[in-house]
C-alpha cells in the first residue's frame, strides 16, 4: 500500500506555510536525486547537523 503524504508546514499566514511546504518538497528532491546519483552517500555528521538544526 502506497502512503501518498505531503509536508505538514505552517507559517505566519496560508501563503508563507505553502511556501514553506514549496521549500520542504525541493529539499527533499535534491536529496533523493543526490542519493540516486550516489548512492554511497552517507547522512552528514552530527556535528555539522546540529550546526544546521
Amino acid at each position: 500500500m502506497l502512503n501518498y503524504q505531503g509536508p505538514f508546514s505552517w507559517g505566519a499566514d496560508a501563503e508563507n506555510a505553502v511556501h514553506n511546504a514549496v521549500v520542504v518538497e525541493e529539499v527533499a528532491k535534491i536529496a533523493y536525486r543526490s542519493i540516486y546519483l550516489n548512492n554511497e552517500l552517507r547522512s552528514i555528521d552530527n556535528t555539522l547537523l546540529d550546526k544546521h538544526f
